[in-house]
């Protein structure tokens, strides 16, 4: 189990095969992806370094598409890998994934090729600006909701 990154969150994360299982039973965010960036952080820093293909909440609530998976996966990788160079950058990685896409290839140089080496560029680039992740909860199991079906 990964540390926790951000005293709000009280989420623990643990791989069960290749599914995140995060319990937030005793967790004010309750592993709400979308709206409480601490247990995003918590996600993000659990993902390193795993291949996992799917984030579910312990009550089954809470299931992440493959996209925001893909993208949590790519974030925690890049945390890990610009946390030498820049620690500040590799906390936005774990708090705003596409932020931190966005702010290291502007940026250039080595942390805009470390973005691209770990997929977090590829992967906020290919999620676009007309799907916001935070739409992407799946309480159903049918998998992501793209905003013009989220009605």
């Amino acid at each position: 189990m990964a540390p926790l990154p951000d005293p709000t969150c009280r989420c623990e994360a643990r791989l069960a095969g290749s599914v995140l299982v995060v319990d937030a039973r005793d967790c004010p965010g309750g592993a709400d992806l979308s709206n409480a960036p601490g247990c995003r952080a918590t996600v993000v820093t659990a993902l390193a370094g795993q291949n996992a293909r799917a984030i579910r909440a312990e009550s089954g609530e809470n299931r992440y598409g493959p996209g925001v998976v893909a993208l949590l996966v790519a974030a925690g990788r890049f945390a890990d890998a610009v946390a030498d160079r820049d620690e500040r950058l590799a906390r936005l990685a774990r708090l705003d994934p596409r932020g931190a896409a966005r702010r290291a290839t502007a940026r250039g140089g080595p942390v805009a090729d470390l973005a691209a080496e770990t997929g977090l560029a590829v992967v906020a680039d290919g999620l676009g600006g007309t799907w916001d992740p935070s739409l992407s909860v799946d309480r159903s199991g049918r998998g992501p909701r793209h905003p013009e079906n989220s009605g």
